[in-house]
């Protein structure tokens, strides 16, 4: 039961209904970001980079966030490859050192060519290793799984890259938990077919464009997983297929205010299983 695209904005979203995609299917999802294109919007990305969380040496977090936002200031990339590079020859580098990497790889990257690949998977790769299976902050790895998944296959490696980004889908997910409320459905869940009618939408915000994917031009669909509630409303969002860099939440955040007919079985109302594509389209 598609939904009509959203015409100001440039982004639009679909409802469909029926049994789940198997997560496992997303692994065969080439991740496929485009290229910045200038290194300037790469810069300009910083602007819009997550405050750094706090580390046991502060100072040296605060001097990371000055040059990150002075290199912004003054437009040059040369401050952020010494930053990244007075990160290597920290003997234990803090928290933000990843930060300072993945965002001097984003900067480099302004091309397909395989030697800035290689430079850019490179730091990507210390980025990853730096922040490791975190749980503290599942968008940031999350971020720095997406990032290295797209630079080896991009390099040829398609099977590390799925696994990389099969690693991404755990992480988004646990991101878009934290942004629900914990509580129990009301009575059992069923599916649309043997007499259940499908949901339908009544009302619906748009998304927002995360700032981050607006700069990176990513685009494409949202696949989510969802329980339409008897009362009408949306509960238990899964991400099944995500687009990464923020606009899997965006496009959770959306979902929860929109509003729903639910479906009937045998006159009721009834909890049902549905799936949404939430679509992003940079105008």
């Amino acid at each position: 039961m598609p939904d009509s695209p959203l015409r100001d904005s440039g982004v639009s979203n679909e409802v469909s209904h029926g049994s789940d995609d198997d997560i496992a299917a997303a692994q065969n999802r080439r991740y496929n970001m485009p290229m910045i294109r200038p290194i300037a919007a790469a810069l300009a990305l910083l602007c819009f980079a997550p405050a750094l969380p706090a580390q046991e040496d502060a100072g040296i977090a605060a001097d990371l966030r000055k040059a990150i936002a002075d290199n912004v200031r003054k437009g040059g990339a040369d401050k952020i490859r010494k930053l990244a590079e007075q990160c290597d020859k920290l003997p234990a580098p803090p928290r933000p050192c990843a930060e300072a990497w993945a965002w001097y790889g984003m900067a480099l990257q302004t091309d397909r060519k395989e030697k800035t690949l290689r430079r850019s998977e490179a730091l990507y790769s210390k980025a990853l290793a730096l922040i490791g299976d975190s749980e503290d902050d599942p968008q940031a790895t999350a971020r720095a799984l997406e990032l290295e998944s797209q630079a080896v296959s991009a390099l040829g490696d398609d099977t590390k890259g799925k696994d990389l980004w099969t690693r991404a889908i755990n992480y988004r997910n646990r991101s878009v938990a934290a942004l629900q409320p914990v509580y129990s459905l009301p009575g059992p869940v069923v599916r649309v077919g043997g007499g259940v009618s499908a949901p339908a939408v009544l009302s619906k915000i748009d998304p927002a464009y995360s700032q981050a994917a607006s700069l990176l031009k990513v685009s494409g669909t949202v696949l989510m997983s969802l329980v339409v509630t008897a009362n009408g409303l949306p509960a238990d969002i899964h991400i099944v297929r995500p687009l990464g860099f923020g606009l899997d939440e965006q496009g959770v955040k959306a979902v929860q205010q929109w509003k729903f007919r639910p479906g009937v079985k045998e006159g009721q109302p009834v909890s049902v299983r549905a799936q949404i594509e939430v679509n992003f389209r940079l105008l």
